[in-house]
């Protein structure tokens, strides 16, 4: 939510006419949001560990489309289309964990694949569980990359295609939320 927050702002800042005291705050909140997600990237960096999270029954679909009407103004501002393939099934998730991990894979579909391309966000029923894909046509990971990028404390960062900067921890983080779930 702090990345919305600070995204929003260099959006709202790109606008023409503002007053300056609207420039002044819109400023201020970037700057306050940059220096929060330094913070809480430092806090998760010293608590990795996820305990068993308090779950409750979610409509995968309606949790989908949330975070794709969230993360809806990155896509466009890179002329991305985000398409949801998903039909309404409810699962046994602690919601702001699952909305996390989620958010955090559309996220970097978007980050790391080209302007004008097509993003899949899917669900697809198995035996006993549900498989949640996004799908991107992105820069993927290069070979050196793909056993690091799940750690915590990795190397294996790079920039987004539209120059986003890397945070390094949103796979670890996930890793440990969807496996917490029971989950891989």
């Amino acid at each position: 939510p702090i990345g919305g927050i600070t995204s929003l702002t260099e959006l709202m800042l790109m606008e023409q006419g503002r007053s300056e005291e609207d420039i002044t705050m819109l400023k201020l909140i970037h700057t306050s949001g940059i220096n929060s997600l330094d913070l809480v990237n430092d806090l998760l960096i010293s608590n990795t560990f996820i305990k068993g999270p308090e779950k409750e029954q979610v409509d995968l679909y309606l949790m989908l489309h949330y975070c794709i009407d969230i993360l809806l103004f990155k896509a466009e501002n890179k002329k991305q289309k985000l398409i949801l393939k998903a039909k309404h099934v409810t699962i046994l998730v602690n919601r702001e964990k699952m909305w996390r991990v989620v958010s955090n894979l559309i996220a970097n579909a978007i980050k790391f694949s080209p302007e004008a391309s097509e993003i899949l966000i899917q669900t697809e029923l198995l035996t006993e569980t549900v498989l949640i894909k996004v799908e991107d046509h992105g820069i993927g990971i290069p070979a050196e990359m793909k056993d690091k990028v799940f750690d915590m404390f990795t190397e294996a960062k790079r920039e987004g295609t539209g120059g986003e900067k890397p945070f390094g921890l949103g796979l670890a983080i996930c890793r440990q939320i969807v496996e917490a779930h029971g989950g891989k």
